[in-house]
């Protein structure tokens, strides 16, 4: 396999070696060197969760001849591992995170062509989340991550024409931290249940109530929090630069994000929605980027390629790490500063 180098790859790189061979054509090699590799090392926990991954990629490459055989084999690995306490979310919860994420993204490639399969993957998604919420070992800050497999779930159980049972994993994942109850009024699979209504009207309430906690919650941080001065200059993406001097009498959004950071990139359209509606008021949102603190410039054409793609409509610059030690505490992203008119 790999043309004879196999031998001296460890696995993760065989598998990664694989994923090269059919970017080159080589779909049917790639695929017989992936079962080969699994054969050697499947007993490797963190192992069989890259193989499904890894047979996923394959299958985005596949012709229709070849693509049925590597999903079936990558979903008989999947109803293998479901099984064992590694892999259900109560003993190893690394392990088991890693393999709820797994089957999350082989059920979006096999929704297409085998919706029933797909279903039940999302249910498998929602239980491994459910398990780890419980679980000891994983850590609570992170709950939140868990809650798209509740999402998930609920599609599983609205694609059987499970009304009580999808709205309980709504329930469940709104819990955990889920918010955009809009999407949900859209999707498509939810669309199968026959009582949109209840839908409607369960979604409708979930989300008064999370508004509720979330206003209890920034005035509650509003009062205990003590405020302080942040002045800064830095460059811009366009080889200009932009300080609080040149934002007189204007109310300051100072977000602190990077590409490579999924909540900061799911931010942005909220703040080119926030300039959009209240720049005339006297705010203004600006973006510092801490893609490379230490070494800025060799991520601005990154930067500038991100911002073009979403349209982002205010003044982004590049965030270095002397300017994020001028925050108080631990700067994690994304961070958004709001500065009044006295600085």
């Amino acid at each position: 396999g790999a043309g004879g180098s196999g031998e001296s790859l460890s696995p993760m790189k065989r598998l990664t070696e694989c994923v090269r061979l059919a970017k080159q054509g080589d779909v049917a090699e790639a695929f017989d060197f992936a079962r080969e590799t699994e054969n050697l090392h499947s007993a490797d926990k963190l192992f069989s969760v890259k193989y499904i991954e890894t047979l996923v990629k394959i299958a985005k490459l596949s012709d229709d001849e070849l693509v049925a055989s590597v999903l079936n084999d990558a979903i008989k690995k999947v109803n293998k591992l479901k099984v064992v306490d590694s892999y259900t979310g109560s003993g190893d919860a690394e392990t088991a995170y890693h393999f709820m994420l797994a089957v999350g993204g082989l059920s979006r490639e096999i929704e297409p062509r085998y919706a029933n399969v797909a279903a039940k993957l999302k249910l498998c998604q929602g239980s491994i989340a459910r398990n780890l919420k419980d679980n000891a070992l994983f850590p609570r800050n992170a709950l939140e991550s868990l809650a798209h497999a509740l999402i998930s779930e609920a599609q599983g159980h609205a694609f059987e024409g499970k009304l009580d049972q999808a709205l309980d994993a709504i329930t469940f994942a709104s819990d955990l931290g889920f918010s955009k109850f809009q999407k949900l009024h859209d999707d498509p699979v939810l669309a199968e249940l026959q009582d949109q209504e209840a839908l409607r009207k369960h979604l409708e309430s979930l989300e008064k109530a999370y508004l509720v906690k979330v206003k209890q919650w920034s005035r509650e941080e509003i009062d205990k929090f003590q405020p302080f001065v942040f002045e800064f200059n830095v460059d811009d993406v366009d080889g200009g630069s932009f300080a609080n001097g040149n934002f007189d009498d204007k109310i300051l959004v100072v977000d602190f994000w990077a590409t490579w950071c999924q909540p900061c990139c799911e931010g942005i359209p909220e703040f080119v929605k926030l300039q959009e509606e209240m720049g005339k008021q006297g705010v203004q949102v600006l973006g510092i980027s801490m893609d490379s603190p230490d070494d800025p410039d060799s991520s601005v054409d990154t930067v500038k390629e991100f911002l073009k793609k979403n349209e982002v409509n205010y003044p982004c610059g590049m965030g270095t790490d002397a300017l994020a030690q001028r925050i108080p505490g631990d700067v994690k992203l994304p961070t958004t500063l709001f500065i009044d008119r006295d600085g």
